[in-house]
């Protein structure tokens, strides 16, 4: 005779019910034992863990958030941390440049915010991720698809947001540096204080390297190994020196007005590919970025949060060869404000 379907159902609800069960750490304690098990004390599991960090500006959203306390005990930078992401694929281009995309994307087609303020030209182009110090960021949200509405900007492949550190009103300093291979080297210090009605805060960081490391040139002919050799990478060096500092007041009973600013200048080498090499040609650049903004929360018995900002950037970049070997130009300087 064949069972029914009750009956065929009722021993695999059961065996269900007992294994969630098992994952509260109660249900054993709780349920008597078997007539042939041992009988005896039960022991209680307690797993306890933190939940995962969400999306600051959108906790629906499909994001994900890497903390400043994910990378204190780490030499890395913000390029390599964003590849270790889900979805998220960084190209390096030689050097210190990076761009970033999200599930497929083009580098153009990210939204790429510093404490809220866009780092995407009006003219379209991707954003060198590699220029964004570490040492000052406190977080970095990565959105993929559907980007928040509060953002100023709407992005096809997503948005990535930076925050720097925000200043607690605690008094406090830190500071560290580090060296490396083929002349490597970097230092951070950071300062922070405040009041009762004030705190501020203020970072600097600086980051060289020579970039001379071994390779085997091929002289230009591929299909050839009769000519090659060994040498090093000649005007391959770069100096990134970076600012930032931020000012939060208390005004009125619950208002607060915060201005910031990130300072940006960077200077490198551009070596050259193949048989087109130089070793005088330089790419200089420049980014100066100033946000002020207002937050009065509570409006409306609490349920209304007003916030207005108002940015301002400015661009600035030069290439120089006076060999003429790159470029037929001898120098160019662009500014974009």
């Amino acid at each position: 005779m064949i069972p029914s379907a009750p009956s065929r159902l009722a021993p695999a609800l059961l065996t269900a019910g007992l294994v969630l069960g098992g994952l509260h750490g109660d249900a054993f304690a709780e349920d008597p034992a078997p007539d042939d098990s041992p009988q005896g004390p039960v022991e209680h599991v307690e797993v306890r863990g933190e939940a995962g960090a969400t999306a600051p500006l959108d906790p629906s959203a499909f994001a994900t958030v890497i903390r400043a306390d994910d990378f204190a005990d780490r030499v890395t930078t913000v390029p390599e941390l964003l590849r270790e992401a889900v979805g998220v694929q960084v190209q390096s281009l030689g050097g210190d440049f990076a761009t970033v995309s999200i599930r497929g994307s083009t580098a153009e087609q990210v939204m790429v915010y510093l404490d809220g303020v866009p780092l995407n030209r009006a003219l379209g182009g991707s954003v060198n991720i590699a220029d964004l110090p570490l040492g000052q960021i406190e977080s970095i949200a990565i959105y993929r698809g559907f980007t928040p509405a509060s953002l100023p900007a709407s992005s096809i492949g997503g948005a990535i947001l930076i925050e720097t550190r925000h200043p607690d009103g605690k008094n406090a300093a830190s500071a560290s540096a580090s060296y490396g291979s083929f002349g490597t080297g970097e230092g951070i210090a950071s300062w922070s204080g405040g009041s009762d009605r004030a705190a501020w805060s203020l970072g600097a960081d600086s980051k060289a390297s020579r970039g001379d490391f071994s390779y085997v040139d091929n002289n230009g002919t591929e299909f050839s190994s009769t000519d090659e050799f060994i040498t090093r990478r000649a005007n391959n060096d770069f100096r990134r020196d970076h600012l930032a500092g931020r000012l939060s007041l208390k005004t009125g009973e619950r208002a607060r007005l915060a201005v910031s600013t990130d300072l940006l200048s960077s200077d490198q080498g551009v070596p050259g590919l193949g048989t087109a090499k130089s070793h005088v040609a330089r790419f200089g650049s420049s980014r100066s970025l100033f946000r002020t903004e207002l937050e009065i929360p509570g409006l409306l018995g609490g349920r209304l949060l007003a916030r207005g900002a108002a940015d301002y950037t400015l661009y600035r970049e030069s290439f120089s060869d006076a060999d003429r070997i790159l470029s037929s130009a001898l120098e160019t300087d662009n500014t974009i404000g």
